[in-house]
């Protein structure tokens, strides 16, 4: 967010990439961009067979208040 709000040019494609490998090689990390990676991986239809799957968390839900304390707030009702 702060190089979108500041206008400093980011190579994106690259930056989810180490990521995600870092994700592949460190069990414990976290991969940031969830929401953003999961809308790639389905606009590029990207096969998922035989991959791991984690039930969401009631710890890891967002809810407004969440949204709220990062500054985002709803825009005709979504």
């Amino acid at each position: 967010m702060y190089c979108i709000m500041n206008q400093i040019k980011v190579n994106w494609s690259s930056v989810i990439r180490m990521k995600l490998e870092k994700a592949k090689r460190l069990m414990d990390y976290l991969v940031p961009y969830v929401v953003l990676i999961s809308k790639f991986i389905q606009y590029f239809k990207v096969p998922d067979k035989g991959e791991l799957v984690e039930p969401v968390k009631q710890a890891f839900e967002m809810n407004t208040t969440n949204f709220n304390k990062m500054g985002l707030i709803k825009v005709n009702g979504q």
